[in-house]
């Protein structure tokens, strides 16, 4: 799970790095998506 996470951080930062628009976009809903999981620890 862990390790998943790592490789999301990894692509994210990548994708950031060529297109920040989309970047933008994916940092909000990676919140949403990490406010759902971090409700569930």
């Amino acid at each position: 799970m862990t390790m998943k996470i790592l490789i999301g951080v990894v692509i994210g930062v990548f994708i950031a790095s060529q297109n920040p628009e989309l970047a933008e976009s994916i940092r909000q809903n990676s919140l949403l998506l990490f406010s759902k999981v971090g409700g569930h620890f």
